[in-house]
């Protein structure tokens, strides 16, 4: 009898297992443009977005930061304590392209910060040279 608990303990730990992945592998957080895809890290708290990508050694080609606001406005963005640069993508609230800031410039000391043109909801930052290696331009349309 004990063997036969113990079994069922572990079948149904595998089950749990089993029934679990499809949802942890949807939670992955992805941006989509045309025909190139990428994983995101979310800053969607006042402190995830102050912390932002400083002090990291580097950021894959095929992953980046997305910044998500409550309301549409002119998000500013500064490099102060980056190690490398970066593209910065601004997204409205209809998942348009509004503004991109192309190889923004590391800083160490005083840095100047950089808005868009228009309002957006979400702020992109990818690595410098993405944009142009993929043909992302403004007005194209962004999938989450």
């Amino acid at each position: 009898m004990k063997k036969l608990g113990t079994f069922l303990f572990f079948f149904c730990c595998l089950a749990l297992i089993n029934i679990n992945l499809p949802i942890i592998l949807a939670e992955e957080n992805k941006v989509c443009f045309k025909d190139t895809c990428i994983q995101v890290e979310l800053a969607d708290t006042p402190e995830k977005r102050m912390q932002g990508l400083m002090f990291r050694e580097k950021l894959q080609d095929n992953k980046g930061m997305l910044f998500i606001f409550h309301d549409d406005g002119y998000p500013s963005i500064w490099m102060k304590n980056m190690r490398f640069d970066l593209d910065i993508i601004w997204i409205d609230n209809n998942n348009i392209i509004v503004d991109i800031k192309k190889d923004f410039t590391a800083c160490r000391g005083f840095c100047e910060g950089v808005s868009p043109k228009a309002k957006a909801r979400y702020v992109l930052e990818v690595s410098a040279g993405f944009s142009d290696k993929y043909g992302i331009k403004q007005g194209d349309k962004i999938s989450f």
